[in-house]
């Protein structure tokens, strides 16, 4: 596994609640699920699925993470969904994420896609594209 696996995840976690606007509408702390909790209050962000595949370039290492967040919400609750989602896309795209060893040279928002049920629930999944590179000592 790769050694900065739980670094990308704890420097979008931070991302997130380091956001105003998301936890405005996320709550403060933000309303984050992670595999075994509970259901929380709607709306809420989860990270779903990461996927890391080597990279290198210049015979330079690195990494590329996916990292598959989403937010989930229903229509008409006091905070509507889309407002979530865009608050998540926000923090994250573009983000300097701190971790020790490692540097993000690009956070991306690459993909969106929402998924709607007829009883007024909203899923969006939102996938990030984050590369990195080792610090040198």
């Amino acid at each position: 596994m790769s050694g900065a696996f739980d670094a990308v995840e704890a420097g979008l976690t931070s991302a997130l609640q380091a956001s105003a606007a998301v936890r405005a509408v996320l709550g403060d702390p933000v309303r984050l699920r992670r595999p075994g909790d509970p259901m929380p209050a709607f709306p809420f962000v989860e990270i779903v699925r990461h996927q890391v595949s080597e990279r290198s370039g210049t015979g330079t290492p690195g990494e590329d993470h996916r990292v598959d967040l989403a937010v989930t919400g229903r229509d008409g609750e006091d905070v509507p969904v889309s407002a979530a989602r865009e608050a998540v896309r926000a923090a994250v795209d573009d983000a300097d994420l701190p971790m020790d060893g490692w540097r993000s040279i690009l956070t991306l928002v690459v993909f969106i896609d929402v998924l709607t049920t007829p009883a007024g629930a909203s899923r969006t999944l939102m996938s990030v594209r984050v590369l990195l590179e080792p610090v040198s000592a």
